[in-house]
């Protein structure tokens, strides 16, 4: 498999989970009025354990001070 086909199958199975994701989550996301982003955050905090806190969701790369701060306001 080449370059360009791994990032298609890449691209192909980020898809997919966000589809699985949408599907799983879309019902609490309407009940409790979330954003994609806050429930990723919460997911993050369900197993983050003592790293918790607003740096240590930063420091993990995947969300930025921006999503953090909005999300836990």
């Amino acid at each position: 498999m080449d370059g360009r086909e791994r990032r298609v199958e890449i691209f192909l199975n980020c898809v997919i989970f966000r589809k699985l994701f949408d599907k799983e989550y879309g019902p609490i996301r309407k009940k409790y009025n979330l954003c994609r982003i806050d429930l990723q955050i919460l997911t993050y905090l369900e197993s983050a354990g003592e790293y918790n806190t607003s740096k240590n969701i930063v420091d993990t790369g995947f969300f930025t001070k921006g999503h953090v701060s909005q999300s836990l306001t």
